[in-house]
């Protein structure tokens, strides 16, 4: 058995002066990486960098959702798509709607799907333009079916940022959000989105900076109009955009957790973990189709590592399918098996915050952190 007390401990400077030496002429910040001005992460991070050996984010393993999207507007090929994916293995499914939902839409596509056994999310143009035909809709379905509405759980991706030139309509969002803690309790209907404008690892600070923003500004409006501030946290869920920076997105998730419970304590709420749907940047990948999938991967990795409730695999031909030999099929089996793998294989559902304790991502969602609330 291995006996660590037979190794001598050295501290940081021990390593620094033999890093030093190691580099004869070349100084030690040129091994930094610098991700802007205010951002700069040094390659040696030591147990002497922390006052305390830093905590998980989370007592709870992050069993997350396998996610798959799916167009809507055609109900019979939704529905052959859904079932699809849900005979292969995904948990959860994203319904674009290109516009406002109706019953005989979404029954077609939910046809034969046990609605209180998945998970229903619901994005697109149609969701945010009339986001309570979607709940009016789906408490139709579930009528026929004989199911309670409080037994779905799902997301609309409702953003609150304007559309136009015309504010938001805050007491339809009121509205919307009073009925859904009456009929839809495990929905959330608040989406605050990153932007595809942060696909460069230096603009990782700004967006944070902007989810927190977009926040504010609508618990500010919501709770001026007399809605309760507990009632308006818990509608709320993020969907972040991940690129293929491997430590960087994974420190980046894991700051907007930190960012995110310190936001709710000052509210005086509960420090809850976020809700947070993780999406690939569409800039990720590249004309080399196969190589996408070894992308999607480590892609992956970074998302769950970092503590996404759900995550969408991009399909590795995703836009470029007349560059792969295989059928669209193919690229979406592919995308679930990559998180099979992380769960059935690698066991990453069954921790708490596996990235907890790298001094190295710990340094860099601190780092982060302390960025972001500097700029909030």
């Amino acid at each position: 058995m291995l006996n660590f007390d037979e190794f001598p401990a050295h501290d940081k400077a021990a390593w620094l002066a033999q890093l030093t030496r190691d580099l004869k002429d070349k100084p030690l910040d040129s091994l930094d990486w610098k991700l802007s001005d205010d951002l700069v992460v040094a390659p040696l991070v030591h147990a002497d960098d922390f006052q305390e050996s830093p905590k998980p984010l989370s007592q709870q393993p992050n069993n997350w959702e396998i996610c798959e999207d799916i167009a809507a507007d055609d109900p019979g090929n939704a529905n052959q798509q859904s079932m699809e994916a849900l005979y292969g293995g995904a948990g959860s499914l994203e319904f674009q709607l290109s516009k406002p939902a109706d019953t005989a839409t979404l029954r077609g596509a939910l046809s034969g799907i046990y609605l209180d056994f998945i998970g229903l999310h619901f994005s697109g143009v149609g969701v945010q333009h009339n986001p309570a035909a979607v709940l009016a809709a789906l408490q139709n379905i579930a009528k026929e079916n004989g199911l309670s509405t409080t037994a779905l759980r799902g997301t609309l991706a409702f953003s609150t940022e304007p559309t136009g030139t015309l504010p938001p309509d805050w007491r339809y969002m009121g509205d919307l959000i009073e009925f859904a803690e009456q009929q839809f309790p495990q929905f959330q209907v608040l989406n605050f989105r990153s932007s595809d404008q942060f696909s460069e690892k230096h603009e990782a600070v700004d967006e944070l900076t902007a989810l927190l923003r977009q926040a504010t500004v609508v618990f500010q409006q919501l709770t001026q109009r007399q809605i309760s501030a507990s009632a308006v946290v818990k509608q709320i869920h993020f969907t972040v955009q991940i690129g293929s920076s491997y430590f960087l997105e994974m420190a980046k998730l894991r700051a907007l957790q930190q960012l995110w419970q310190r936001w709710l304590e000052k509210r005086g709420q509960p420090a809850l973990k976020p809700v947070i749907s993780v999406r690939f940047n569409p800039n990720a990948y590249t004309d080399a189709v196969y190589t996408n999938m070894v992308r999607a991967a480590s892609m992956s990795m970074s998302a769950v590592l970092g503590g996404a409730t759900r995550l969408t695999v991009t399909p590795y031909d995703s836009s470029r399918e007349d560059m792969s030999k295989y059928p669209a099929s193919f690229g979406r089996r592919i995308a679930r098996n990559v998180q099979h793998l992380m769960k059935m294989e690698s066991g990453l559902d069954q921790y708490a915050d596996p990235a907890a304790g790298s001094y190295y991502i710990e340094t860099l969602t601190k780092q982060l952190v302390e960025q972001a609330e500097k700029r909030i």
